[in-house]
């Protein structure tokens, strides 16, 4: 994930109170969890706290190329993050 793609998101979900949860693809190694690890950084040091720390893990499905945030609801807000490489 981009600053730029970082910076979006905090414009897009300006509620320091959405609820954010992570989905991942197939199998989280040790670099997803780095990667999300990262990205509850960034979000606590931009006040977001309401912050789901568990995957939701998806099998069979076609994964996005990139880290993608997605509104799952009106104060849900849903990290997809792509397999490692």
């Amino acid at each position: 994930m981009t600053k730029e793609d970082f910076d979006v998101f905090l414009l897009n979900f300006p509620d320091r109170n959405t609820q954010i949860k992570f989905r991942v693809y197939g199998i989280a190694d040790a670099e997803i969890y780095n990667v999300k690890k990262q990205i509850i950084k960034l979000l606590k040091s931009n006040g977001y706290n309401n912050i789901e720390t568990d995957f939701y893990v998806i099998i069979g499905s076609d994964p996005p190329s990139k880290i993608t945030v997605n509104k799952i609801d009106s104060n849900i807000v849903m990290f997809e993050l792509p397999p490692a490489e």
